[in-house]
C-alpha cells in the first residue's frame, strides 16, 4: 500500500513554493516535508490571502484616534494600527489569528481602551500587509519592532495579548520585553504550528486530495517538521511575565486538554478563565473575560 501512496504523489513534489495571490509569499521554511510541502504552503497562503483584504469596517468610535504604522527597522517593517484616544502612558501590543489581519478584533480594542491603555496591533508573518514568511525568526524581528516603536514615544509599561496563532508573536514580544511586560494575556491560544495545519488540513478551506488526506491521517508524524517552527509549548518556558489564559471548553479548533496541558507550563500563571459556553472566536464571553482580569 505504501509504495503505491509514494508513486501516486511523486508529481507533486517541489522545493519552490509560488503563490498565484501574492508573488512575495515564497512558502513557509519547511524543508524536510516533501512531498506535502506544497499542500501545507498552499494552506497558509490561502490563510494569507484571506487576510490581505479588510473586510472590517473601521468602528466609528476609534478611526478619529486611529493610527496606521508603517515603520521600517533596518531591513524590516513594522505594519500596525495604532490607537490611543486618552494619551495613556501605558499600552498592550495585540496579535490576531490566522487568516485575520489588524482590522480585525475591533471589538476587543474597544475593551482594552476602556481598561486604560492605548493599542498597538501588529501584522506579522505574511498576514495583512506583510510580506515576510511565517517564521519564528520574522516573528522574533517583530516583536523587536513593536517594543522599538513604542520605546520611541515613551512607552515602556505594556502588556502583550495574542488571540489564537496570534500567541505565538505574543510570547515572542513577551519574552523580549522581559520586565518591562507586566501580563501576558493568551486568548484561544494554538499550541503548535503543527498541531494548527493538522486542524485545518481536516476542514474545507483547502480541498486536499483524498490520497493526501488518508496519509495525513495515517502518518500523523508527516507534520513532525512543522514543531519547531513556531511552538508555544518550547517558548512559554522562557516567558516570567504574570500570565492569564481565556478559552472556552467548547473550542472546536484546539481542544481543552491542549490548553490546559499547555497551563501547566506556565512559570507565572495568575488566572484561567474557562468559558462553558462560545467556541475559538473572540466573543462576547470572552470580551467580558478580559475585561475583569485585573490588568
Amino acid at each position: 500500500m505504501y509504495i503505491g501512496v509514494c508513486v501516486m504523489i511523486t508529481p507533486i513534489l517541489s522545493n519552490n513554493y509560488q503563490s498565484n495571490y501574492n508573488p512575495n509569499f515564497k512558502g513557509l521554511e519547511i524543508n524536510k516535508i516533501p512531498p506535502f510541502k506544497n499542500y501545507i504552503n498552499k494552506t497558509f497562503d490561502r490563510f494569507a490571502q484571506v487576510s490581505k483584504t479588510r473586510w472590517h469596517a473601521i468602528d466609528r468610535s476609534l478611526e478619529p484616534n486611529l493610527k496606521e504604522v508603517k515603520k521600517k527597522f533596518g531591513d524590516h517593517v513594522l505594519h500596525a494600527m495604532d490607537i490611543n484616544p486618552y494619551n495613556e502612558k501605558k499600552y498592550i501590543i495585540f496579535f490576531h489569528g490566522i487568516g485575520q489581519n489588524v482590522t480585525s478584533n475591533q471589538a476587543l480594542y474597544k475593551r482594552i481602551i476602556d481598561k486604560g491603555y492605548g493599542i498597538l496591533s501588529c501584522e506579522y508573518g505574511n498576514f495583512g500587509n506583510n510580506t515576510e514568511k511565517l517564521t519564528t525568526k520574522s516573528i522574533q524581528n517583530t516583536a523587536d519592532m513593536a517594543i522599538k516603536h513604542l520605546k520611541s514615544q515613551n512607552i515602556n509599561d505594556i502588556g502583550v495579548v495574542g488571540y489564537s496563532a496570534g500567541g505565538f508573536p505574543a510570547l515572542e514580544t513577551a519574552v523580549a520585553a522581559g520586565e518591562n511586560c507586566k501580563f501576558l494575556v493568551l486568548i484561544s491560544p494554538i499550541n503548535s504550528l503543527k498541531d494548527e495545519f493538522n486542524n485545518v488540513a481536516k476542514g474545507n478551506m483547502v480541498k486536499l486530495p483524498k490520497i493526501v488526506k488518508f496519509v495525513l491521517k495515517k502518518i500523523p508524524f508527516i507534520f513532525n517538521s512543522l514543531e519547531n517552527i513556531l511552538n508555544l509549548k518550547q517558548t512559554i518556558k522562557k516567558n516570567n511575565a504574570p500570565t492569564y489564559m481565556i478559552y472556552s471548553i467548547k473550542d472546536s479548533v484546539v481542544p481543552p486538554t491542549s490548553t490546559e496541558n499547555l497551563s501547566k507550563q506556565i512559570n507565572n500563571l495568575r488566572g484561567i478563565v474557562k468559558l462553558k459556553e462560545g467556541g475559538h472566536s473572540i466573543d462576547d464571553g470572552k470580551l467580558d473575560a478580559f475585561s475583569n482580569l485585573p490588568l
